[in-house]
């Protein structure tokens, strides 16, 4: 048997089997393709909203939150705590005002509209911080000041303090807006991508007194130095929040945010001789700049829907991190024979604490 004749017809064949083959995986993917397009036209393919179903509510939901938070700000040092008195700067180190913990508030309104999920939220943030030190020349060392200006006698020589006291208080007010969407990219995790706009008021009080030393005159209690940095802007902010669900109503969470503000410093600084009034210094610095601002926060939540899904309730245990950029503009002079030496931009404004929140769906 010739199987050379038979060659041709296999061949056929096998070709004929695999163009019905693709012509089927073919229609196969454009049926896919169709269904697919179906499929987003209905909406059948959004990721579906997070929001909990209320039977008969206003699409409204409120917020409260209780902060414990510290403040922390860099270029604040007002002595140097030198172990040996021997005009050398030699074993000292910065001195800066202790930073207390300070409780604060944060209420919030939001709106659940009926397209596609989207929800609009407005909070406000209100915190009263504030720091304090004292401290008094050691036996055998010596406190060296940072922050006044006076001017010496002798060439090079350092001003002394004999002791000195520090207080620094910020009321900070942040309002946010912003337009969201919670929703499920899976069975445990949800996304909420938003953006909108903060506003910040964010005024700083530092006040300094040195007793004593050769930073005082003769005859002289002290020299008081008083400091103003206020800020205040608004801006463009966006983040993302995102939630890990457990179980049983349990979940972790994790949130960042970022925001610009364009706003204007008022920087004025004073500095006096007393009890006889000498004003040694004073000087204001107004100008616009534009700042960054960092925001994260995770922790642990629990919700629960009550009254047969008439009120959602959710509560959260969390630690928040803010972060204001370039912040501390108070001028630091450098040179006392040169009363126009000095530098800016001093450091940073950070807030970090426990947050305690509470959020009704109704």
């Amino acid at each position: 048997m010739k199987w050379d004749r038979f060659l041709p017809v296999l061949s056929l064949v096998l070709v004929s089997n695999l163009l019905a083959t693709e012509d089927m995986q073919i229609r196969n993917l454009d049926s896919r393709l169709s269904a697919l397009e179906q499929k987003q036209q209905s909406g059948a393919m959004g990721n579906p909203s997070v929001r909990p179903r209320i039977e008969n509510g206003f699409d409204l939901f409120v917020t409260g939150d209780l902060l414990y938070w510290q403040a922390n700000e860099n270029g604040l040092s007002f002595v140097i705590d030198n172990e040996q008195d021997i005009g050398l700067v030699n074993d000292g180190h910065f001195v800066d005002p202790n930073f207390k913990w300070n409780w604060g508030f944060r209420v919030g309104l939001g709106y659940n509209f009926c397209h596609d999920g989207w929800d609009l939220y407005a909070n406000w943030t209100h915190l009263i911080s504030f720091a304090d030190r004292s401290i008094s020349v050691s036996p055998n060392g010596e406190l060296y000041t940072t922050l006044n200006n006076t001017h010496e006698a002798t060439f090079n020589q350092k001003t002394t303090a004999a002791s000195a006291t520090a207080h620094w208080e910020l009321p900070l007010d942040v309002i946010d807006l912003e337009l969201g969407r919670e929703f499920f990219t899976s069975k445990w995790l949800t996304l909420r991508p938003h953006f909108g706009v903060r506003g910040a008021s964010i005024p700083q009080k530092y006040h300094v007194d040195y007793f004593g030393g050769s930073s005082t005159l003769p005859g002289d209690d002290k020299v008081s130095i008083s400091l103003k940095n206020h800020y205040h802007g608004v801006g463009l902010r966006a983040g993302l929040n995102s939630q890990w669900i457990l179980g049983r109503d349990i979940s972790l969470y994790g949130n960042i945010a970022a925001a610009i503000l364009f706003g204007r410093f008022e920087i004025t600084e004073h500095e006096d001789v007393l009890p006889l009034n000498i004003n040694q210094l004073g000087v204001t610095h107004d100008f616009n700049s534009q700042r960054a601002i960092l925001d994260l926060a995770a922790g642990i939540r629990w919700d629960k829907s009550t009254c047969d899904d008439r009120y959602h309730v959710a509560v959260s245990l969390g630690w928040e991190e803010h972060i204001f950029f370039g912040q501390n503009q108070l001028v630091l002079f450098t040179d006392n024979i040169k009363p126009g030496a000095s530098v800016s931009n001093l450091g940073d404004l950070a807030f970090q604490g426990g947050t305690l929140s509470l959020m009704i769906d109704f």
